[in-house]
């Protein structure tokens, strides 16, 4: 069973949206268990310019990224640390399109020091609300982005788009999905993971068929979750 009173959250922002080659320009990871909570946030340099349209988003800036930023590699390393001694200390890491998150992180350890999470033993637990909510909560109308999850879930979400803010709300979605749908807890890791994995992509696929039917551009189905092992070299 799951350990549902040891929770991570993890959120980051980024130059863009490209899981191959874009960076993390913030990040936050808030440590939660039953009589704490623990915050670890920072800034990133990254190696490439940030996007506009991710500047609009978040707010991060190419010179502010650069004066106060860690060193990319750095920040790798630190939060690579961090979320191999959660899951192996079997806390639950929570996120919201967190597979967006760990691809990145993924791919950009493999780029600067050869070795991805599953290269050094990482396997969860993970929890996506995003996904959760699709999974257990009844079908309704709308919106199921951060904001509208905090409204459906009664979280108050301060600092929208900053990594921190988003992370702090995560957690607490999820703390009101474990009580809500106490079927999760009853698994183990790799079972949470593979329910949603397995719905995930079945949403997707359906979600794929209604653009062809009314001509819309399908969405690039991912090689696994919650990594992306398309984006891994071969």
């Amino acid at each position: 069973m799951l350990d549902t009173t040891h929770l991570l959250g993890f959120d980051l922002e980024t130059t863009g949206l490209s899981l191959a080659d874009d960076e993390p320009v913030s990040y936050a990871l808030t440590w939660c268990d039953n009589t704490e909570t623990r915050d670890d946030y920072g800034l990133v340099a990254p190696t490439r310019p940030i996007a506009p349209e991710a500047t609009a988003k978040h707010g991060i800036t190419d010179e502010q990224a650069a004066r106060d930023g860690q060193p990319l590699p750095e920040a790798l390393k630190r939060i690579g640390n961090d979320l191999v001694k959660a899951g192996r200390q079997g806390w639950l890491l929570v996120g919201m399109n967190i597979s967006f998150d760990l691809s990145i992180i993924d791919a950009q350890l493999r780029l600067h020091f050869g070795r991805g999470l599953y290269d050094v033993g990482w396997r969860g637990p993970v929890l996506d609300i995003y996904v959760i909510d699709r999974v257990f909560s009844a079908p309704r109308r709308g919106s199921r982005q951060l904001d509208a999850l905090c409204e459906f879930y009664g979280v108050e979400l301060t600092d929208a788009h900053n990594a921190l803010g988003d992370a702090r709300a995560t957690v607490e979605i999820a703390r009101r999905q474990l009580a809500a749908y106490p079927r999760i807890a009853e698994m183990d890791g790799s079972r949470l993971i593979q329910l949603q994995e397995r719905e995930h992509l079945k949403w997707l696929r359906n979600l794929n068929d209604y653009r062809r039917e009314h001509d819309g551009e399908p969405i690039r189905i991912p090689n696994g979750w919650p990594i992306d092992r398309s984006q891994r070299s071969s």
